[in-house]
């Protein structure tokens, strides 16, 4: 008896979302977004996050490795830092929707939120604190945290983009919606 698992999305859904990785490195990379304060905001990261939410553990752990390493590119950071944390962030969050939330707006949003947060605060210990200069914690505060929110507010666009292509693709593929039938 041969048993097939039939796949939840197609090709043309995982080469849509690369595509749009790589538009939201060009655009993080290029400077085309405003600095509010100096700081601007890690698109790549609140594509991550958004994402995460509707795909499984190997695709969110995959797509964080793939924006982590795009983002090392261009990063002053150590090699592999933003590839490791990015790819560690996909899969956490993937993990905790599915096992523990919902993928209601105010749940992503709130993990989103401890997810930018978080990424800030690595990027704030690994590249900031070991320089010792006087001041190091109002840089957090004036910087590092801002930076979050700035990133956090980019969540919302990617998650309604991800929410629609995740039902959309999954509705061409024959599987049920959430509340059963497709209405």
């Amino acid at each position: 008896m041969e048993y097939h698992v039939r796949r939840k999305h197609g090709y043309l859904y995982y080469t849509a979302w690369c595509l749009v990785l790589l538009a939201a490195f060009l655009v993080q990379s290029t400077g085309l977004l405003r600095a509010l304060h100096g700081v601007r905001p890690l698109l790549l990261v609140a594509l991550v996050c958004a994402l995460s939410v509707f795909n499984g553990v190997t695709a969110s752990f995959l797509f964080g490795l793939a924006a982590g390493v795009l983002t090392d590119l261009t990063s002053v950071a150590p090699d592999g830092f933003h590839a490791i944390a990015m790819a560690l962030l996909g899969l956490a969050i993937s993990l905790l929707v599915e096992h523990l939330f919902n993928q209601r707006l105010i749940t992503v949003g709130l993990i989103s939120l401890g997810g930018c947060l978080l990424y800030e605060l690595a990027l704030f210990l690994l590249l900031e604190l070991p320089k010792g200069y006087e001041g190091v914690g109002a840089y957090f505060w004036r910087v590092s945290v801002p930076a979050a929110f700035y990133t956090w507010l980019f969540v919302l666009p990617f998650y309604f983009a991800a929410r629609y292509l995740s039902y959309r693709s999954q509705r061409e593929r024959g599987h049920r919606g959430p509340g059963g039938n497709w209405q």
